[in-house]
């Protein structure tokens, strides 16, 4: 029973008990004296002398007080209305209990209209969401509804808790299933499900490659996992001067033209299966980009921009293994919708030897405000079909120097390494490591951080680094 359900009841069990009480005293009729001891009837004898007692009790009927007029008769009516709400009462009290102890389920048996109402208000209760995704899964909860419910958590999908997100996405994709809502509404729910970054070094050498970092924070799943967005940066150039991706090292003519020619990035961010009972697990990701302009760009401040294209997709297979999943996502019949953006990055281009090189700080008395202001946000294993993918969280409050560097979890004598490096720059004082891990079982290990400069150009500028190792013991592991 929730608060207000218990509110009301203690309001129905004190006006109860007032009319039972009201009733119960009575009303006085009449205007005969009454002893008011006894509540013998004294008409017609002298009570005013001051001997004068009352003849069945004896008490001395002298005195204001002594003596009363009329006579009380119970209120039936308010007698019956008090019993009434002390039975109800009772009755609701002992139904609780036993649905308590039974483990029944209001939701049930409540009409779709109240689940609407309540849902929208508490949007993350998880009774009421799994309430309305056990009547979609069957067929009887109502089109409108189904369609209003769908458009209204995508419109709130980025506020959506763990413990709900998975049953709203199944409550969007049926609705897409159903031919209930449109594609605009899917795109809606994209955008708000995903927090993209795409972020570059502030400050470059005119002579240097721009390296950009696309990091995401997903919030999508569902049941069935069968949405996913393509996202992708199609072109990138400063004042008209064209980037375009390096090729690797040892790459002929053909790869370096395929790169030029290239999209800068892609980045496929597909929903996530749901976890019992509702239970939707964030994902990050990110991706490192180098590009070269086709020609110096001049010196002094700069935006580049960034040409972006959305492609929303849908796969109805019933495949979990994630591999084959989006294969067939890009396999199929296209994209459902696509859409495009622009974003800017400022950047300031100097001559060549003004930035300095990355420099690693080796002090005590940093590396002392280092260990006291650093610690572990989370460290999470995270089940997607067969494979295990650890995340780790880095914050620090007043971070004295920058993170950079790869990461390893060690625990009973076994070695983890994640392949995504850990940057955690002053200004943000935050930052993540990720990577898939093959036969992890331990619920408390040791980080052991090991600097790398190859990533401090991720550190929006940041020109120095903390230059040792660290190590941070007896973290527990969150499943």
């Amino acid at each position: 029973m929730t608060i207000f359900g218990i509110a009301i009841l203690l309001v129905l069990l004190l006006g109860a008990g007032a009319f039972l009480i009201l009733g119960l005293r009575g009303r006085r009729f009449g205007d005969s004296p009454h002893c008011r001891r006894c509540r013998f009837d004294l008409a017609g004898l002298v009570i005013n002398a001051p001997d004068s007692r009352c003849p069945e009790c004896g008490a001395a009927l002298a005195g204001g007080r002594s003596v009363v007029l009329g006579r009380r008769r119970i209120m039936r009516r308010p007698v019956a209305i008090g019993a009434a709400g002390l039975l109800l009462a009772a009755g609701i009290g002992a139904t609780w209990f036993a649905a308590a102890a039974t483990g029944f389920d209001w939701n049930r048996i409540k009409t779709q209209s109240m689940l609407e109402s309540q849902v929208m208000i508490a949007h993350n209760s998880i009774g009421v969401t799994g309430e309305l995704v056990r009547r979609m899964r069957s067929g009887s909860l109502n089109p409108d509804r189904h369609a209003r419910l769908a458009e209204w958590g995508a419109e709130r999908a980025w506020r959506l808790t763990h413990t709900t997100r998975g049953w709203w996405g199944d409550i969007i994709v049926g609705a897409w299933e159903r031919e209930l809502i449109g594609p605009e509404t899917l795109r809606l729910y994209a955008e708000n499900s995903h927090r993209i970054r795409i972020e570059s070094s502030a400050t470059l050498s005119k002579n240097e490659h721009i390296h950009f970092s696309i990091d995401s924070l997903s919030v999508w799943s569902s049941a069935e996992a069968r949405l996913g967005v393509l996202f992708t940066i199609r072109s990138a150039q400063i004042d008209g001067i064209r980037l375009r991706r390096t090729a690797p090292p040892g790459a002929g003519p053909a790869d370096a033209t395929a790169a030029a020619n290239a999209p800068i990035a892609h980045l496929l961010l597909t929903q996530h299966h749901s976890r019992q009972g509702g239970f939707g697990d964030p994902s990050t990701s990110r991706l490192g980009v180098t590009l070269i302009p086709d020609e110096l760009p001049p010196l002094g401040d700069h935006l580049i921009d960034l040409e972006i294209q959305w492609e929303l997709h849908y796969n109805d297979s019933e495949d979990l293994d994630p591999v084959r999943r989006v294969q067939g996502m890009l396999s199929g019949g296209g994209p459902i919708l696509t859409w495009s953006e622009r974003r800017s990055i400022p950047v300031r281009i100097v001559a060549p030897g003004m930035t300095e090189p990355p420099r690693a700080v080796d002090d005590d008395d940093i590396e002392a405000a280092l260990l006291q202001s650093i610690f572990v946000d989370n460290l999470r294993i995270y089940q997607r079909a067969s494979t295990e993918y650890l995340v780790l969280t880095i914050s620090g409050d007043d971070l004295p120097v920058a993170i950079c560097g790869e990461v390893v979890i060690v625990a009973g004598g076994e070695r983890w390494e994640l392949n995504r490096p850990l940057v955690v720059s002053v200004e943000r004082g935050e930052g993540s490591a990720g990577g898939v891990v093959y036969g992890f079982d331990p619920d408390v290990v040791d980080i052991v951080i090991t600097p790398n400069p190859a990533h401090i150009h991720l550190l929006d500028g940041e020109r120095e680094y903390w230059g040792r190792e660290i190590v941070i013991r007896d973290v527990e592991v969150q499943r």
